[in-house]
This record gives C-alpha cells, structure tokens and sequence, in this order.
C-alpha cells in the first residue's frame, strides 16, 4: 500500500509537470518557431510473487525447502525476502523474473506474511501456512454389537482438532467427523464382520491432512438370534384349562423364556436346551378360536426371538338336542330322519337309531339326517342318540330321545308323481297320497311332529295330487296327516324327502378306455368308457360324445355307486374314421346338466375310408380331370350332372393307378361342374381349370368356415359351395362396413348334389365367412387382371384343433383365445381374436417347410389360411384333427409333398408301380414347444410322379405342389382315408 501511495504522488507530479511543459511550449511556439523541450522520464518498478500460492499450507510431511519465485521488471537490481517483516536470504531480478529456494524452517507454525521487496520499497505479499501438528483422539463410548445394532454401530470419543475421523472394526471402515472436541462415527453396518471379539482403531486427521496417531480398543459382538421352538399344542378346553402345558426347544441355557397368552404370562429359565411351562392354569384369558401363544427368548446380548402360533380356547361343552323323533312306519322305515338343534356349525354329529348308526354335520343350528333304513326292526320302543364334539375338543355328552316303531296301522300310499325321482330343478314337486276316500282331509307339513302346518286339501277321490313350491336349491321334508269324514286321524306320517337341485352336477374324477385302448389304431368301432364320480351324482347319466361340443352322441349309461360303464358305437361307413377323440356330459335326476368334459382319451378308427365317400366336382367345364386309386380293386363310376341317368363305367382302378375321367366314347367329354364321382374303395380327384380343384366330399365338409381376403379382393372373387346331399341354405358374410358386426353378402338355397357358384365383392384385407345349416364343401378363387387364377384354395371346416402350413389365424365369432406353435424354436403365439381380426403367425416358404407346420388350437372355432409362395397364386388350406388320415396319393405330378403329424411319424413313399420308394420320418426341430407338430417335405429332387401313395404311421395331413399341365402350381389338399 505505501508503494502505491508513493507511485500515485509520483505520478500525479508528472502529470503536472507534463501539463505545465505544455503550455510553456504552445507559448514559446507562438512566438519563436523551432523552438523544442522534453519532459522528465519516470519509470515505474513492479514485482509479484507466483510461486508458492497465496495460503498455501506444508505440514510436516512436506520437503524442507520449496522454490520461492515470482516476475519483476528492474533486471539487476536486488530484491529481499521477507517473513514475518524480517529478511531471511537476497536475490537478484533477472530477466524479468526471480527465483530462490525458500527454508521451510524460516516459517513459523501457523500463518506467516511472505513478502519480496524493492530496496526502493516496491513490494509485494502472500500467507504461508505451516501447521506440522497431528491431531489426536480419544475413544470414550464403546458397545457390544447385537442382531440390531450391528446395522447402525457407532463409537464416540474426544478430539483436540476439527476434521475428519477414520477407522476399522475388523475389517470394516468407519468413518466420522471432530466437531468441537468431540466425534461420533457414522452408522455403520458391520454385519459382515464375524462375530466374537473385534479390534476397533480411530485415527483423526486436521484440515492439512496430518494424521494422528491411531486410539485402539475392543468390543465383542454376538449377532446370531438364540433359536427358539414350540412343541404342537392342544386347544385349551374344559380339560385342560387349569393345567395346560407348553413346550419346545431353546438355544441360551439359563436365560428365560417368556410366555405370553392373552393376559396370561409366565416365564422359565432354557434349560438342556429345552423350557416347559406345566400345569398352568389359563382360566383367566378370554376364548377365542385363534386365541395366541407366544415365547419369547432373549440372550446376554439382547438378541431376541419369538415364535408364535394359535390355538382355540374354548371351555364350553357344545349344546344338542333331539327334535321329538316321528314315529316309525311301514311309509318311513327305509327312509328315517332324524334332526335337533346344535351349537357348533360345521362339526360332525354322530348318532344311531337303536344300533344303526348314522353322521351329518351341524349347519345354521340345526342337524338332520335323512335316509336311514331300520325295516329290519320290529315293532316296538327304540332310542335315537346323537353327540357331537367341539373344535376344542370339549365333548357334548350323549343325548338320547325315546322313539316308537308300529307297522301294524294300514297307512296311506304318499309318492313322487312330478318328478318320480323326487329331485328336480322347476321348483315345485307334486306327491300323490294313495289308498285314501273320498272327502278325506290332508293336512301337509314341514317337520316331523306335524307342528308347522303348509295347508290342507280335501281329496275328491282315492288318490290326491299336492304340489309344493320351492323357492330356493335345498332339500325339503313332507310330513302328512290325514284325517277321514269321521274325524279319525292317521299319526304323523313321512317324510317324503324331495331335492331341490339347480347345481350342474360334478363331472368324473377319472376316465379310462378299453376295447380299443387309448391312443391306438384300430377298427373296433365299440369303445368301453369307465369312470368314478362324486357319489352325490348317483343315478345320474354320463353320456359319451365324440366331438368337443358334446352333440354326436355315442352312447350313455347310469351312474351306479359312484361310477359308470358306457359302451359307445361308432359309425361304420368310414366317416367317422381316423382320429376320434371323446368327450361328456353329466345329466343329474334333477335334469341339470355339467359342462362338457375332455376326457382326454382318443383313437383311430380305420377301416371304411374317408375316400371312399362320394365326390361333387366343384367346378369345371370339360375340364380335364385326374383320378388316383389309394387301393386296389377300385370301381369307378362317373355320373355326369348333365345326364344322371346314364352313368359311366371307368372300369377297375388299382391302388397308384391315374386315370382321366372322360367319355371313352367321346374323349373331348369331360368334367362338368356338379359332376359325380363313386368309388367302392378310395380314391381322389381333381380338375384342372381354376387352379386345381379337388372334388368335394362329406369327408371333409362342415357347416362354418373363416378365411382371410388377402390379395386381389376388390377383383369379385368366385365362391363354389357344393351341398353334398341335402339342401343347404349358405350365407357369405363379410364386415363390410368396419363396425364389428358381420354383413350378409350373398347367400343361397342350394340343393343337394349340386354346385353353387357365387360371384361377390369382399373387402380386401379382412376375413370373411361361409356359413351353412348343413354340410359343405367350399373352394375359393380370387383373380388377377380379370383372370380368375389366383389363391385358388379350398376352405376346410372351422375347427377348435387344427394343423396346417402357416399364415393367418382367424375366428368365426367374437373373443376367440387362440394358440398356435410352430415347428420353430420360439415361434409360439397366442392372443384373443374377434371376426375381424387376423393373427399372423408366419409366412410358409416351401425351402424350409418344415418350419412352418403349425399346430392352432383355440376355445371357439378358427382357420388357418396359408399362401404358400411368393407370387400371390397357391395357397393351402389347414384340417381339422379331426378329419386326419394315414393313407394318401397324389392324381398328378407334383414339386413336392408337405406332411404334418401330431406325434412323430414313419412315411412311407410308393412308386406308382407299387414298390417301395423310401421310408421317412416327420420331425419336430430343436427348440420347437411341445405343442408344435412334426413335419417332413418330401420331394425326389425332381418330379414326384402322379400316383405316388404315401403311407403315414400316425393320422397326419399332407398337401402337394401341383405341377400338371394348366393347375398354376397350386399347393392342394390331399385326401386321405385310414384303411
């Protein structure tokens, strides 16, 4: 500051010396030109210290010495260092700057003004700190660690100089901070650390980073909760009461353990590792039937642990009692009840009526049991006994109630007549009291000593009808009194015990087959169907279906101490063959029906043949058309729509052998639509035009299909529906106008054995549906550049369980769960459709078939649609399981056959000549879900030759790759039969 006091003088000096030269100079100009003066030239000193920091702080463990330099501007002049105003060592400035290295000893502790100067007096200053001091600690407060302090453990103590706090205990760290003159550590979890003793070390560190010496000390700790057990206990009853006992195992030997029950409490030392608390009285704590029983178990440590549980205190005896007992009579002696009143709901009353016994449950306060047989008593005095226990054990005693039994009176007839099993589901039951006169009084009642009377009617005749009506699922006793015109009464008569039953009955617990056995192939027609079911179900009927609807019946039977035998029968002319799989329904006496039930069981029917059924051209006109027999011996005979009176003889066909259906006398006559074929052995057809259409049969027909309009919809497809054999009324419909409501497109009465062709405009993009009131077969044909030969497929029945070659799911009615696998690694799917949805589930690229059979299953009937190549032309349609076979052959040449089983299948290929080409194997690729189907494509590298049989070891589904001459390349359905 006095340096710059000074300079500003000096400065200020010169200014006015500048100023008054100034104006010197202005006068002397004008008056003496050439005239010259210069002012005096100052010059001004600087210095400034960079090295070391203003501040900066050296401890002990810093150097001896450090470089003291800085900048300056009077090169050679001397320059003196300063501590504290004194000097302590010269140097020089040089070059614009000075240097000298600096004692660290010339510093006092603490802070130190450090100046260099001019010995003109320029200067200039900065601190230095040197604080070489440790700081030190002091451990004053340390605890034992327990189960809950060893999560949150700290240690307190003194210290003489702020800053922070570091130590161990054991191997953790733990930190802290000294805040004037004392220090608590951080929480700190030090779970991990074993337990036992523990060496605890707590080291200060000041603000200049010395460190102290370490203070040591040592805790123990004990973190491990004593183990503590209880032994089972009985309820606390009137027995017990005042000397229960409680028991069990503990760990701390001498240390107590605490009882606590309800106000109850007591306490025991461990002892050998075990407490027991014996013959306490517990009289005071409340009952309750979760009434807790606590132990408590602590160690030196305050490591506590409890175990609980609950137990029923309960010391009041249950109450019963008798309703007066009705007497017994010929109309109730196989049919006894008894009933009273009770106060545990829920437990079992047991009794018997002299030596039959009988048991029921107490519900609502009340007991009854119906259905006792004593007819084998005679006349004469019994006694009707019941007892009961409580859920604390406390025993009600035996209560008894005298009773008479006299057959001897002639007693009125009294029966079901609405319904005669008397149990029903209408409300109401109508009993009829026989063998009485006319003008005779009945009086009807609810209980058994006739005391809550319903209502009287007088009988017009010897017999009288009473009907009852009951609001609610129960069952309801009838006791009658009938009195005659001379006033004698009959005694209480009854009871007639009806059912009230709403309940779907239960279906069985288990389901076996035999005759054929489950999972085999055979062409017994007559499976055995055994099962148990819940005994309440007794008498009802178990009926045996073969379709998942439960609407093809089978066969029935009666349920008989709780079980059932059913001989089914199945159809014998082949279109029930291939794989049936079996389900049921239970229909109880009072007419309630279950759910229908998956039995889970199946088998293959062969023999017959789904090809052996009659076949409709679908479409065509002189249309050339190929036929293969699947066996030999095969009468062919060709009925043509045009002249059915005159039918044509193709001779005998054998099995691989391709013939054309044409006129022999007229080769240029061939196929028209409507065209029928027979055949008494197996065989398939189809006709070229169209794409490739094969002939339609009931085999494959149904009453609903679904499909997606994916390419060229807005080209008026064609639809060909053939009523196989009767009228049919069909329907196309389509959600044309997008508001989830499906809209009739067109529809027709077809009559039977003929072909319809309908030409409709379809939204592209969205399914669609043919929906029929009789069986059908559909083929769909889709067009190009008004060319009608594109995506001509058949459409084969919605199904709930199908398999095909993959692309688009869909559903025929709203909330349809669907499921699908493919014989891929990871390619499952599933999700909920409505009408106007689609599931995609992959495209099928015929390199790698295999990877696309896909298995869908579904809660409500679905299709899957599939465009097999990449040019929009073939597509291929899915099957039911139900419609699979195991015998096939294809009518022309074909790039390749795609196969798909269930299970894992041997494929025998034959050449036309009937020797064997090769066996082969369907398989289900690595990583594939279990419900994925197996697959195999099949191709000899070049043409496989028209009349190829393939031979399936297990019922699957195959489709081939026409390459005949005009069929577009359509993948088409082949159709089996299983021999």
């Amino acid at each position: 500051m006095e340096y710059m006091k000074k300079l500003s003088l000096f400065t200020l000096s010169l200014l006015l010396m500048t100023a008054m030269s100034g104006c010197i100079n202005d006068n002397q100009n004008s008056e003496e030109v050439g005239a010259t003066s210069s002012p005096p030239q100052v010059v001004i000193k600087s210095i400034a210290i960079t090295l070391p920091i203003n501040n900066q702080i050296f401890m002990s463990t810093d150097a001896a010495t450090f470089t003291f330099s800085g900048t300056c501007s009077s090169n050679g002049e001397s320059l003196d260092i300063k501590v504290a105003g004194s000097s302590v060592v010269s140097t020089n400035c040089s070059g614009g700057s000075f240097s000298e290295t600096f004692q660290k000893s010339w510093l006092s502790e603490g802070p130190n003004t450090t100046s260099i100067e001019y010995s003109s007096g320029e200067t200039h200053s900065i601190n230095l700190d040197l604080d070489t001091i440790a700081p030190s600690v002091s451990i004053t407060s340390v605890t034992n660690a327990n189960l809950v302090s060893e999560s949150i453990y700290t240690i307190a103590g003194t210290c003489n100089e702020d800053g922070v706090i570091n130590g161990t205990i054991g191997t953790t760290a733990i930190t802290g901070t000294c805040t004037a003159g004392v220090f608590t550590t951080n929480a700190t979890n030090i779970s991990l650390e074993p337990q036992g003793v523990l060496a605890i070390s707590i080291t200060g560190t000041d603000s200049a980073g010395n460190v102290g010496t370490p203070d040591t000390t040592n805790m123990n700790k004990d973190s491990i909760a004593p183990t503590l057990t209880l032994n089972a206990l009985t309820s606390i009853n009137l027995a017990n009461v005042n000397s229960y006992n409680v028991s069990g195992t503990c760990s701390e030997n001498g240390e107590n353990v605490d009882l606590t029950i309800g106000v109850f409490t007591a306490s025991v030392a461990c002892s050998a590792g075990a407490f027991s608390f014996t013959t306490q009285n517990v009289s005071a704590v409340t009952d309750s039937l979760t009434r807790s029983v606590s132990v408590t178990h602590a160690d030196t440590f305050s490591n506590s642990t409890t175990t609980a549980t609950n137990v029923i205190k309960d010391v009041l005896a249950p109450t019963l009692t008798i309703t007066s007992p009705a007497m017994i009579t010929q109309i109730n002696e196989t049919f006894y009840t008894v009933n009273g009143t009770c106060s545990e709901s829920g437990k079992t009353v047991s009794g018997t009526v002299d030596v039959v016994p009988f048991s029921t449950t107490c519900s609502g306060g009340n007991w009854l049991y119906s259905g006792i047989n004593i007819f084998f008593l005679a006349d004469g005095a019994y006694t009707v006994s019941v007892a009961t226990t409580d859920d604390a054990s406390n025993p009600s005693g035996t209560i008894s109630s005298p009773v008479t039994k006299d057959t001897t009176t002639a007693l009125p007839s009294i029966t079901f007549t609405n319904p005669t099993s008397g149990q029903g589901s209408g409300n109401s039951v109508t009993i009829q009291i026989g063998s009485i006169a006319n003008g005779d009084s009945i009086e009807a009642f609810t209980d058994s000593i006739c005391s809550s009377s319903i209502r009287t009617e007088v009988s017009g005749a010897t017999t009288h009808d009473m009907t009852f009506t009951n609001a609610a699922e129960g069952t309801y006793s009838y006791y009658f009194i009938i009195t005659d015109t001379s006033l004698n009464a009959t005694g209480c008569l009854g009871p007639k015990v009806y059912k009230e039953d709403q309940t779907a009955p239960n279906n069985p617990t288990g389901v076996t087959m035999s005759s054929p056995g489950d999972a085999t192939t055979s062409n017994d027609s007559t499976p055995i169907f055994a099962g148990t079911i819940d005994s309440t179900e007794e008498g009802s009927t178990v009926t045996i279906y073969r379709d998942a609807a439960c609407s093809d019946t089978i066969g029935n039977d009666t349920i008989s101490s709780g079980a059932f035998s059913v001989l089914t029968t199945l159809a014998v002319d082949g279109s029930q063959n291939g794989l049936n799989q079996f389900y049921l329904k239970t229909t109880d006496l009072a007419g309630n029906i279950s759910s229908c039930y998956n039995t889970g069981l199946s088998f293959t029917l062969s023999g017959g043949g789904l090809a052996t059924l009659p076949k409709l051209a679908m479409v065509g006109v002189d249309s050339p058309t190929s036929l293969v027999s699947l066996e030999d011996g095969n009468q062919i005979t060709w009925i043509k729509a045009a002249d059915p009176s005159n039918p044509v003889d193709l001779g005998i066909v054998n099995a691989g052998e391709v013939i054309s259906i044409e006129d022999p006398g007229n080769v240029a006559d061939k196929v028209d639509q409507g065209d029928r074929i027979e055949s008494t052995k197996a065989c398939y057809a189809v006709t070229q035009g169209y794409g490739t259409a094969p002939w339609a049969s009931e085999a494959y027909a149904g009453k609903k299909f679904t499909t997606y309009q994916y390419r060229y919809g807005g080209n008026n497809p064609k639809v060909y529906v053939a009523a196989i054999s009767q009228t049919s009324f069909v329907q196309i419909l389509q959600d044309l106008d997008g508001d989830g409501t499906l809209d009739v497109v067109d529809y027709k009465n077809i009559p039977g054995g003929t072909v319809h062709e309908f030409t409709v405009t379809l939204v592209d993009g969205r399914p669609w549906q043919v929906v029929s009131d009789q069986k059908i077969n559909v083929y769909y044909l889709a067009t190009s550049g008004g060319a009608y030969d594109k995506d001509a497929r058949v459409l084969t029945p919605a199904a709930t369980d199908l398999i095909g070659f993959s692309w688009f799911v869909t559903a025929i009615e709203d909330t349809t769960t669907v499921n699908a696998w493919r014989n891929e690694s990871g390619k499952n799917y599933s999700g909920v459709l409505n009408i106007n949805g689609k599931m995609d589930v992959g495209r099928t690229y015929k390199d790698n078939l295999t990877r696309y059979a896909t298995r869908v299953t579904a809660d409500k009937p679905v299709s899957l649609l599939q465009i097999a190549d990449q040019d929009g032309i073939n597509a291929t349609p899915h099957l039911p399981v139900s419609m699979l076979a195991t015998s096939y052959g294809i009518p022309r040449d074909a790039d390749y056959i795609g196969i798909i089983s269930l299970v894992a299948s041997t494929v025998q290929v034959i050449n036309p000549d009937g020797s064997i080409k090769g066996t082969f194997n369907t398989t289900q690729n690595a990583g594939a879900d279990a419900n994925a189907p197996f697959a195999l494509k099949y191709t000899d590298g070049a043409t496989v030759a028209a009349g190829t049989r393939l031979i399936c070891s297990n019922p699957c589904f195959m489709i081939y790759d026409d390459e005949g001459p005009g069929a577009d390349r359509d993948e088409t359905i082949l159709m089996g039969f299983t021999p």
